[in-house]
């Protein structure tokens, strides 16, 4: 049986199993720590004796596997970051955890003083402002629902609530290749008629920004609503 051992690293949760008597991280958590992305990638950068899988119980009941890592591990993934917190996330682990594993099977954490508090708080609200100047920077380069998105996030960052609405679509939206299966035409064709008849307008449906085939860069595309099919029927049949 893995009986997971869960200890506080500030406010984020570091759970622990021990294993041959060594304790192994899950490497999910590790990665929350120190910002580190896709955790299943770090994992493949890891050789096999620093890795392990082990079944772990979520939040609905379901079992699942979850990566852990051994001390050596844990190590490299540390000096993968280049988070401030990476420095004092080792002294943590190093100084406090590990020496008292291996001295009572267990580590309890001393509470925060007020000047740690407040240290991690100034931490939290910077971290919350780069985060929002991120989505500031990335809505600059779009238009329409995508940079409404953008900025409702950075909003969020801010103040921890969404004060700008998300965009809501109030019904189900269609390509023109959907469109162009359901008629029986090309999509093209769709194309061609909506331009023609100025059918691309907010009563037929929306402009979205998505990527473009073989691209990188994102594209604006129209979008249609059901209400739009029986109008493009009338078209084809009166053509």
């Amino acid at each position: 049986m893995n009986e997971l051992q869960i200890f506080k690293y500030n406010d984020t949760e570091v759970r622990t199993v021990m294993r041959g008597g060594e304790p192994w991280w899950v490497l999910k958590d590790v990665c929350d720590v120190l910002g580190l992305d896709s955790p299943h990638k770090v994992a493949e950068r890891l050789d096999e004796d620093e890795r392990n899988q082990i079944p772990v119980t979520d939040s609905l009941g379901r079992k699942q596997e979850t990566n852990i890592i051994n001390e050596p591990g844990l190590y490299k993934v540390i000096l993968r970051s280049d988070k401030p917190e990476a420095k004092a996330f080792a002294r943590w682990v190093t100084h406090d955890v590990l020496p008292a594993i291996r001295k009572t099977g267990g580590y309890a954490a001393t509470p925060m003083t007020d000047a740690q508090r407040r240290r991690l708080e100034i931490m939290e609200r910077n971290s919350r402002a780069r985060n929002a100047q991120i989505f500031e920077r990335l809505a600059a380069q779009y238009d329409g629902t995508f940079k409404q998105i953008l900025h409702a996030y950075a909003t969020k960052e801010l103040v921890g609530e969404f004060l700008l609405p998300l965009p809501s679509l109030p019904e189900r939206t269609y390509t023109a290749t959907e469109l162009a299966t359901q008629l029986g035409v090309s999509a093209n064709a769709i194309g061609l008629i909506t331009n023609r008849h100025n059918l691309k307008t907010d009563e037929y449906g929306q402009w979205f920004n998505d990527k473009a085939k073989g691209h990188n860069k994102e594209v604006q595309s129209f979008r249609y609503y059901a209400n739009i099919i029986p109008v493009l029927e009338s078209i084809l049949k009166a053509e």
